[in-house]
């Protein structure tokens, strides 16, 4: 019976050393998987800003300086982007302080505050709805020598071959990319971490703000392109001053997506033979079907 106890003993203690063990080494390779993640978004944050503090320094501010480039055609271009690099620079700050005090028990996603999150919404809306804009103006750059001799200098040179538009695109891409890297620190977190809630509402604040990017974007494109059509069309400011259409919706509401446009050809009836050639603009939810009445000027319907 002696024996017995002090092997079972052995047995209890043993297992309870196995047990700490164990989990002393899930709590090293979280601690360890969590610090790689929160270095990689540091990381990523400080490549970002930096690449927005030489889209300023190197391109935005010599062609104000240089006169190479109208002001109206620089706002155009680079749109809100000091304003979105001064907010980074200070979330940057922010993430380097959080590592340089890191520990086990330290959160992240925190940083990530409701109220940032939404002034950070609303720079990167304008921005995005911009950013059509200002790659129709890009496209004019060709056909001025100086001006395209300096762009490629200075992605040549400063850049190492990166070109502007490639910084540019950057902002656009901002949201999606803080959600695959707060997925991964979730990954990377166990459930009793005390960052664990934060990643959970952070996460849900992400997938909120690029919903509304996306639903900003598309309500801007097609407004952009009604603005266009009223360019060249007789009839549709009508249209325009409604405040409802025939269903009591409103026409903003209703355009949803821009798909496309071009010329239709209608067909008569065999027996009267002949065509009548139209205009259509396609929306998601409502078709303008135009009638040339004169050289760039139409004559336009709506059918919802």
């Amino acid at each position: 019976d002696f024996v017995y106890q002090k092997l079972a003993m052995f047995l209890t203690t043993y297992t309870r050393i196995w047990r700490a063990a164990k989990q002393a080494h899930i709590k090293i390779k979280n601690h360890v998987s969590r610090l790689r993640v929160v270095h990689e978004i540091v990381s990523v944050e400080r490549s970002y800003t930096k690449s927005l503090s030489l889209v300023i320094d190197k391109f935005m501010t010599p062609l104000r300086e240089k006169a190479l480039l109208p002001e109206a055609s620089i706002k155009t271009v680079f749109c809100n982007i000091p304003e979105i690099y001064k907010i980074h620079q200070t979330l940057l700050q922010t993430f380097e302080e959080r590592l340089d005090a890191w520990s086990y028990q330290q959160s992240f996603a925190d940083l990530f505050k409701p109220d940032l999150l939404l002034q950070m919404r609303d720079l990167y809306s304008k921005y995005i709805n911009n950013y059509d804009s200002a790659m129709e103006c890009i496209k004019t750059f060709k056909g001025q020598e100086n001006l395209a001799k300096f762009i490629r200098g200075v992605e040549d040179y400063e850049c190492n071959g990166t070109d502007l538009v490639s910084f540019l695109v950057m902002p656009v891409q901002r949201f999606p990319r803080y959600t695959l890297l707060i997925k991964e620190l979730n990954k990377a977190t166990d459930k009793s971490h005390p960052d664990k809630t934060n990643i959970t509402n952070v996460l849900a604040q992400l997938e909120r703000v690029t919903q509304f990017l996306n639903e900003s974007r598309r309500k801007h494109s097609s407004q952009a392109k009604l603005e266009q059509m009223v360019d060249g069309t007789d009839g549709i400011q009508k249209y325009l001053s409604v405040d409802e259409l025939m269903d009591g919706t409103k026409l903003e509401d209703r355009l949803g997506d821009f798909i496309m446009e071009g010329p239709l050809i209608l067909l008569s009836s065999p027996l009267k033979g002949g065509s009548v050639s139209i205009y259509v603009f396609l929306f998601d939810g409502i078709i303008f079907f135009a009638k040339h009445i004169r050289r760039l000027r139409v004559n336009l319907r709506l059918l919802v």
